[in-house]
């Protein structure tokens, strides 16, 4: 036995969609050819089109991920030592000629954390002057960071300076991107950028 009893017509099916009217003179219009097309040297270039170059998007997207991902936790990190000053504690000593204690200070002071805040750069400070309180792992961590900041900055300029050579439709200029002041809400301030691609 079937568990719902079967009906007594046939169950109801959606309307038709209403048919679809072609515009204008009933000739169908073509969707307009691409904005860009991707271009090797040497290959023919199609009638309305000319060369023109664009960013290289992927590797500026890549590079501001792999530099924004090493940057922020250092951001973070040194943020919390902001009002540290240098790591140099003094030792003291007793004089014996004069019969009392000396404070000395060391010749040299080791960076403060506050440093990894200093983008490319911060982590090599940190690491390369820490004195013995940055030896083994953290060490190794700091020189892991500055590299992954070096290579995504590198990468994020490369995307910009090295532009690849693409066909641009007769009716576009240039595939561009250009900085614009932008507000992200009520009372509010911002930058962004737009581009034509």
């Amino acid at each position: 036995m079937p568990p719902y009893p079967p009906y007594p017509y046939p169950p109801p099916h959606a309307p038709p969609y209403p048919p679809e009217y072609p515009p204008g003179d009933g000739i169908p219009v073509a969707a307009p050819p691409p904005r860009v097309l991707v271009w090797n040297e040497g290959e023919m270039i199609p009638p309305g089109y000319h060369k023109g170059t664009q960013i290289r998007i992927g590797l500026v997207a890549s590079g501001a991920v792999l530099f924004g991902t090493a940057w922020l936790p250092s951001l973070i990190a040194g943020s919390f030592f902001i009002n540290e000053g240098p790591h140099c504690g003094s030792t003291t000593v007793y004089d014996a000629a004069t019969n009392s204690y000396i404070a000395q200070q060391p010749s040299s002071c080791p960076p403060s954390p506050a440093y990894m805040m200093i983008p490319v750069v911060g982590p090599w400070i940190v690491a390369g002057g820490g004195g013995s309180d940055v030896k083994g792992p953290p060490a190794f961590w700091l020189a892991f960071d500055g590299i992954q900041q070096s290579a995504g900055l590198a990468m994020f300029i490369a995307g910009f300076v090295a532009p690849r050579t693409v066909l641009l439709r007769a009716d576009v200029k240039s595939a561009t991107i250009v900085p614009t002041p932008m507000s992200f809400g009520p009372g509010s301030l911002g930058f962004g950028i737009r581009g034509l691609f």
